[in-house]
């Protein structure tokens, strides 16, 4: 058996064993465009393969978040070959390319549950996502979400906390020029982890050929001090709006969410959401949303929709530990949210 990083040339062989063996059909086997968007660096893939007599029996992928000599890295399609019974393959696997891949920080969204124990054995930091909501007032029956009773939406809307925004010089505008976002300092995110840099937001965002992306800028006298991403969805006729990554300053949620809100209302989305993990309750509840309560039912903001769920799912994430750093993850971190269909 031999481990390696992958080659571009590999990525036929890859996206077959993904199909074999991760899941038949998933759209990184059917959509090599995705895939090499993805995975593709140059001539290599961000990929560490087993091979054994010349066929590949496991795969361990994974995204880069910026440019960096020592980038944060992210994990992705992590999957072996069972018959090959290998002990503690996919481990060795994954080992590889952490150990092969200068890096910064390892931080993962979207961490299965059956990976806990293997994290927890590598002492690594395993996390609950939460999910935040605001309801649209104006609608009076939701399809996309759910809630009980009146009673239980009147409580979620009896208070917006964004209602008493204080007077202050930060304008939040929608950016159509993708030049706007290039004058943001990413590098003030530095503390944070994962760094997300400025190529990273391009690729991911502006240049992403499968999503289209709203962009939102904290402007404070002309200049872009905070940047907040959203997605619009659809399912049973109805729209919802998704916060899937920020920028800056959590202060300036409460300014992003305000306009936000309105915008929610105006063009008829039945909610607004955020999943996210490191933020502070406080900033977020103080803004105006509301925190799903996962172990409840009276009310349900559905996280996948493509196939659509009308169900609450937790979302569960890893990072490395770090004393001087603070970890804080999006939605759009890792692969929550790609095309799957």
């Amino acid at each position: 058996m031999h481990i390696r990083l992958a080659r571009y040339i590999d990525a036929d062989d890859i996206i077959k064993f993904i199909n074999d063996n991760w899941k038949e059909n998933h759209i990184l086997a059917r959509n090599r465009k995705l895939f090499l968007y993805e995975f593709r660096n140059g001539d290599a893939l961000n990929f560490a393969i087993a091979k054994n007599n010349g066929y590949i029996i496991g795969v361990f992928g994974f995204l880069k978040y910026s440019n960096d000599i020592k980038p944060d890295i992210a994990g992705s399609i992590w999957t072996v070959l069972k018959s090959a019974n290998i002990p503690m393959l996919g481990l060795r696997i994954r080992e590889f390319a952490i150990n092969n891949t200068p890096h910064r920080m390892f931080v993962s969204p979207g961490a299965g549950v059956r990976t806990q124990s293997i994290y927890e054995l590598l002492r690594m930091n395993w996390h609950k996502m939460n999910h935040f909501f605001i309801l649209n007032k104006n609608i009076s029956n939701y399809k996309i979400c759910r809630v009980a009773n009146k009673s239980h939406k009147e409580n979620i809307l009896v208070y917006n906390r964004a209602d008493d925004l204080f007077e202050s010089n930060i304008v939040i505008k929608s950016i159509k020029d993708s030049n706007k976002v290039l004058n943001y300092n990413f590098n003030k995110n530095k503390k944070f982890y994962p760094f997300k840099d400025r190529e990273y937001f391009i690729k991911r965002f502006i240049d992403y050929p499968f999503f289209s992306y709203d962009i939102y800028g904290a402007y404070l006298k002309d200049k872009v001090v905070g940047l907040c991403v959203c997605r619009s969805v659809e399912a049973l006729g109805r729209k919802a709006y998704r916060i899937v990554d920020f920028y800056g300053d959590e202060n300036l949620l409460i300014h992003f969410s305000k306009y936000l809100r309105n915008f929610i209302i105006e063009n008829i989305y039945e909610y607004l959401d955020f999943v996210c993990y490191g933020f502070n309750d406080k900033n977020l509840l103080n803004s105006g949303f509301n925190r799903l309560k996962m172990d409840e039912s009276d009310v349900v903001i559905p996280s996948h929709f493509s196939p659509f769920q009308r169900e609450n799912v937790q979302i569960y994430a890893v990072s490395d530990k770090a004393n001087n750093l603070r970890v804080r993850i999006c939605k759009a971190d890792g692969d929550q949210d790609r095309p799957n269909l």
